[in-house]
């Protein structure tokens, strides 16, 4: 299906996270000189079989397509960290951007990394203001949790969780926007490329 895309396309990935963040940690085990985490858990491996999986994809429509893409994570996501992912951003000279969903309608902050080559993808960087940020809690007092801590002291996902993995469409909008622009830039350079080649 990738060998299908149009030249200049947008390839935006979002892998799983749910075993790369800090609610899954006593489970995958992942550190500093570990991002692979726990090799003897089933759900840890898979989710880096995924990733790796992902990476090669990219890595594979990058050679016979000229496309763009962007790779989406939470911030603090260990995905962004595996040794295949490091390479992939050295290798397509990848730039990092630095954003929170809850600026495009997300009911959590969600800082989130975006991971790409998208022209102008540093548009879609937003810091969190103190202003958005008491928002955000007068909204969390209204909303049920998505997460809740035990006796013990440990955090679990609620039912909502999942919920907290859709992109806002408002995001969807501008990031599909960028695109377009970078899109019908790159069509009128090759134009008026072809165009000087025939004078």
């Amino acid at each position: 299906m990738g060998l299908r895309l149009v030249q200049f396309a947008l390839i935006v990935a979002g892998p799983p996270c749910s075993m790369f963040i800090f609610l899954s940690s006593s489970q995958h085990q992942r550190h500093i000189w570990g991002p692979c985490g726990n090799p003897f858990d089933r759900a840890t491996q898979l989710a880096n079989l995924i990733a790796s999986n992902t990476v090669v994809f990219l890595r594979i429509i990058k050679q016979v397509r000229v496309a763009w893409v962007v790779l989406e994570q939470p911030r603090g996501s260990w995905l962004l960290k595996l040794p295949a992912a490091v390479a992939l951003s050295s290798e397509l000279q990848l730039g990092r951007v630095s954003t929170h969903m809850c600026f495009w309608g997300h009911q959590l902050e969600k800082a989130t990394v975006l991971v790409g080559d998208l022209p102008n993808l540093s548009a879609l960087h937003r810091r969190m203001t103190k202003g958005m940020r008491r928002k955000m809690q007068r909204a969390h007092k209204t909303h049920p949790p998505m997460w809740v801590r035990d006796a013990r002291g440990k955090v679990h996902g609620a039912p909502r969780l999942a919920q907290s993995a859709v992109y806002p469409r408002r995001f969807c909008n501008d990031l599909a926007l960028l695109w377009k622009r970078a899109f019908v830039s790159h069509l009128l350079q090759r134009c008026l490329a072809h165009v000087a080649r025939g004078r």
